[in-house]
């Protein structure tokens, strides 16, 4: 790796606030606060008529005070197709509010075709990565990417999704 002149101040300036964050997150976050180890929250949405639902559920397990677990999953159905996703993380409070996460996504899709069977394809492949920032207790806002790394180049296909979110907790 070649550092000119300019590169220099700039190299240090990040490793100084990197260094200031991670000293900040650890004094910002005590242990004794922060609540169960593993929680859990989900929703159910119906159409009556149709009977077609979306559902949802998130569970989260806290390794240490900055560190948690968290699997996310989703299921969407209707007429002609079943969908199921579900996501595994790895979320890192940087701050005590701003935090990132890695992790993989999956989802699955079935339902019956015109002159096929019932049948269950894994559609999307995902490498995932993000940040949030929790607003207050109540609201969070994530800024998220997905990496499709199933190559089903076609006419709905996606490679890269970029997504934003709120999310609002009662």
């Amino acid at each position: 790796m070649h550092f000119n002149t300019t590169t220099y101040p700039i190299f240090i300036v990040i490793s100084v606030v990197m260094l200031h964050t991670h000293m900040h997150a650890q004094q910002e976050r005590p242990t004794d606060s922060l609540g169960p180890r593993v929680t859990t929250s989900g929703a159910k949405y119906t159409d009556d008529s149709s009977h077609d639902f979306n559902a949802n559920f998130e569970v989260n397990y806290r390794v240490n005070s900055n560190l948690f677990f968290q699997i996310r999953g989703y299921r969407d159905k209707n007429a002609s197709q079943d969908l199921f996703g579900g996501s595994f993380f790895a979320k890192k409070y940087v701050t005590k509010r701003f935090y990132m996460y890695s992790g993989l996504s999956a989802e699955f899709m079935g339902g019956v075709f015109p002159d096929e069977s019932i049948s269950v394809k894994l559609s999307q492949f995902n490498m995932a990565n993000g940040m949030g920032y929790d607003l207050n207790k109540n609201f969070t806002i994530e800024v998220e990417n997905l990496i499709n790394v199933k190559q089903n180049f076609g006419g709905f296909s996606n490679q890269n999704d970029f997504s934003v979110r709120g999310k609002f907790k009662f």
